[in-house]
């Protein structure tokens, strides 16, 4: 089989996509004073200065990036933190569990106080539980808390349902008819 030039090149393009899009990565502040960067996220959602209590005053959900969006929970502890020069990073996971209830999730990161950027909000990416969370440069001493916000995922109608609906057409029918 002979492969031209530009078939090869597009072949090793189209696989460095690949393996780039398999550690996708947003960023909340790009090139701000203070630049948060998740793994396995698809996009900033929201971002500021405040807090995220989850709560009805939390910041993001009272925001206009919050569109059907939940609060599940918020945790303060449960991940591991390091720091090389100025950036500090964070690693945690999720359950997985929670893709089965909801077909979105945002994860809501928390850090350091009285800073022009200190909680940022991400579009996780489908079915991934790992995280790693880079503040550069870093802030305070670690990682605050996290929330995790979901859109609830769309309950199905069961097939029983339009199995039964057709059954009730159909005895209506009949009995029109019998009347008829």
């Amino acid at each position: 089989m002979h492969f031209t030039a530009q078939r090869t090149a597009l072949l090793c393009g189209s696989l460095l996509g690949l393996v780039a899009g398999a550690s996708q990565a947003a960023v909340c502040n790009p090139g701000g004073e203070h630049e948060f960067n998740l793994s396995n996220a698809s996009a900033c959602l929201d971002y500021g200065s405040g807090n995220l209590q989850g709560s009805s005053t939390d910041l993001f959900m009272t925001g206009s990036a919050s569109g059907g969006y939940e609060f599940i929970s918020k945790s303060e502890s449960g991940w591991t933190y390091s720091t090389s020069g100025s950036v500090g990073t964070s690693s945690f996971s999720i359950d997985a569990s929670l893709w089965g209830a909801f077909e979105e999730i945002a994860l809501g990161v928390k850090v350091g106080n009285n800073k022009p950027v200190s909680w940022g909000v991400f579009a996780l990416n489908n079915g991934e539980t790992s995280f790693n969370l880079q503040v550069t440069p870093k802030q305070g001493a670690e990682l605050s808390h996290f929330n995790l916000y979901g859109k609830p995922a769309p309950v199905p109608l069961p097939a029983a349902a339009w199995l039964m609906i057709s059954g009730l057409g159909l005895l209506a029918g009949l009995r029109y008819r019998q009347r008829g």
